[in-house]
Order: structure tokens, then C-alpha cells, then sequence
């Protein structure tokens, strides 16, 4: 095995803050430019407090406040606001969907949500694993068939690996 050797130590210096004291950036770079208004057209809504499943990439498990459930008037007041700023489609996702109100799937608000951002004329998709999407189709069709689109989550097309990354044995739910 061949070593190189180095006349001198080899050291790397560098300042961590200095890109902090260049002048630089959009507000010098582009100081010139017209303002324009913000328009935001499309809304991730990450709901839930709960999921009874432990994914291993779940980015929402720690910031869960279980007992914050959402109540109607909560709801109502987000939706108004999306209705208000012109928001045309929003993802309902995180967490899994259905557990906007705790662990129990027969207290989620879900179906409500659905109605009301489908009677603002807002188009509504849905992540899930598919637990939330099976719910629907089962016991709340009508807001099922408001759906804009749904992704289904897979991590895996081996049955074992996808349900180890789940926390549970739900691919074939």
C-alpha cells in the first residue's frame, strides 16, 4: 500500500459564520425588482394528534399534542380562510388523516373537513397509508366521492418490509 507524503500538515481553516457577513441574497441581489402579491394556490393540511402506527420515517410523532383535537369551529375558521386567500386545492395528510381527533377513527373529523373545503369549491387529495381511504369508502362514501385524488403510501412490495417500516401489518388492509 502506497502512502503520500505530505511536506507539510495538511489543515483546512474556515470561518462556520462567513457566509452570514456577505452582502449578498435576494433582498441586495434583486433590490431593483417590482414587489409582486403572494399567491398561494395549494395547501398542505397535516392533521391528526394520533396514529396508532410507528412508522420509522415519521417526521410528526414528536410534535404530537395528544388532547389538541380539532374542533368544528376550528375547522370552520381554517377553511373560511383558505375560501378568503384564493387556495384552490389542499393535501389533507400527516400523521394519518383519519386521527384528527385522537386514536378512535369514530371521533375524526375527517368527513367534515372533506364536506367543507368540497362546498368552498377547494379541491381536496388525501396521503395515507390507506387506513383513512379504506375509512372513507367504508362509512363515509359520500365525502369519499369528493376526493379530488389520493396517494397511498408503499415502502416496500414485500408485505414484511413494508409493514416493519409501518410499525404495524397494514399493506394489506
Amino acid at each position: 500500500m502506497r502512502r503520500l507524503k505530505m511536506s507539510k500538515p495538511f489543515a483546512i481553516s474556515f470561518d462556520r459564520l462567513e457566509h452570514y457577513k456577505l452582502n449578498v441574497g435576494p433582498v441586495q441581489e434583486f433590490g431593483d425588482l417590482p414587489e409582486c402579491e403572494v399567491a398561494i394556490k395549494n395547501i398542505g393540511w397535516t392533521l391528526g394528534n394520533d396514529c396508532p402506527y410507528r412508522c420509522t420515517h415519521c417526521y410528526s410523532m414528536n410534535a404530537r399534542e395528544k388532547g389538541s383535537d380539532l374542533t368544528v369551529e376550528m375547522i370552520d375558521r381554517i377553511v373560511d380562510q383558505l375560501k378568503k386567500h384564493g387556495v384552490e386545492t389542499v393535501n389533507l395528510g400527516g400523521n394519518e388523516p383519519l386521527f384528527t381527533n385522537g386514536s378512535n377513527p369514530k371521533a375524526t373529523l375527517l368527513p367534515y373537513i372533506i364536506r367543507r373545503l368540497a362546498d368552498e369549491d377547494i379541491l381536496v387529495g388525501l396521503t395515507t397509508s390507506g387506513i383513512s381511504l379504506v375509512r372513507l369508502y367504508k362509512d363515509h362514501y359520500r365525502e369519499f366521492r369528493l376526493l379530488n385524488d389520493c396517494d397511498v403510501s408503499f415502502d416496500s412490495p414485500f408485505e414484511d418490509e413494508h409493514n416493519e417500516n409501518r410499525g404495524a401489518s397494514i399493506r394489506n388492509q
